[in-house]
């Protein structure tokens, strides 16, 4: 049996029942009033609702303290900070692999983008190679794709000219 199955077994199920401890107590010593001494019906009802607001108070005063008393010592509990240690150390380890990760499909990307703009920077030089040896001249859409803005400016300049 491994370390993380005792802790998951014995030490997590001891911590998670005392962390959200309740308790069966009625609380019954804490009543302020004996309801059968009372004189008539409003008056054993009034005391009864005082009665039970004083044993849930207690009861939630109790529970409170058992339950910080559990975290108090789940805090200072040597397994639990080994538990905590170890699945820190998994953490990073997935978050060092994810990124490795990422960082060789990037990589892979950017080599399979040079290769496509090699190949159409070929192509692209080709089809050029082949208009001048027609003699064709260069379509004007050609021009405007790689124009920069300098030129830009400079035909923009020369369309107003025309009007």
């Amino acid at each position: 049996m491994c370390i993380r199955d005792r802790y998951k077994d014995g030490v997590s199920a001891f911590y998670t029942y005392w962390k959200n401890f309740t308790t069966y107590k009625n609380f019954a010593w804490k009543e302020e009033f004996k309801v059968s001494d009372m004189p008539d019906r409003w008056h054993r009802r009034e005391a009864e609702k005082a009665n039970a607001k004083e044993r849930n108070n207690a009861r939630k005063e109790y529970v409170a303290m058992v339950q910080q008393l559990a975290i108090f010592i789940y805090n200072r509990d040597p397994r639990v900070a080994k538990e905590k240690e170890r699945l820190e150390e998994e953490r990073l380890l997935k978050e060092e692999e994810k990124a490795k990760k990422a960082d060789e499909s990037a990589k892979r990307r950017r080599e399979a983008n040079k290769k496509l703009w090699a190949e159409i920077a070929e192509k692209e030089a080709q089809d050029e190679e082949e208009r001048a040896a027609r003699g064709d001249a260069v379509s004007y859409t050609h021009l405007r794709a790689h124009e920069t803005p300098e030129h830009l400016v400079c035909r923009l300049l020369l369309e107003k000219k025309k009007r």
